[in-house]
């Protein structure tokens, strides 16, 4: 986590689970009700375009509703002064830290395949 601490709140019991999208133009805006951190770690995955996994190491368990306004990479050469990449969001707007480890990650492996033989 940032200095301060995680900068969102925990979801209500009756909290609807819908996700809403909206843009205005070249920012994304994103509402995650009833989220895990686990949920989130997924999502900075395939919004940032990252090379590598993200690893849930808060220690927050529970769901929460998260917003983050950011621009899509696709969007930033074009979005001039208001340009926020995820990766400055997700510090700036939800109190979290993104830093490069080493860690153990699930991996398959297929170390041989064949054809199936005809029936």
């Amino acid at each position: 986590m940032g200095k301060g601490g995680p900068k969102f709140k925990e979801s209500a019991p009756d909290e609807d689970t819908k996700w809403t999208i909206s843009n205005d133009g070249s920012n994304i805006r994103t509402k995650i009700p009833k989220a895990t951190l686990e949920d989130l770690s997924d999502f900075i995955r395939h919004n940032a375009d990252l090379d590598r996994p993200v690893i849930d190491a808060t220690g927050l368990r529970g769901t929460y509703t998260i917003t983050i306004n950011y621009t899509p990479e696709r969007n930033m050469p074009h979005a001039g002064d208001t340009a926020i990449s995820i990766l400055t969001a997700v510090q700036q707007q939800l109190g979290l830290k993104l830093e490069p480890r080493t860690a153990p990650v699930r991996m398959f492996v297929i170390d041989h395949i064949e054809k199936p033989a005809p029936n």
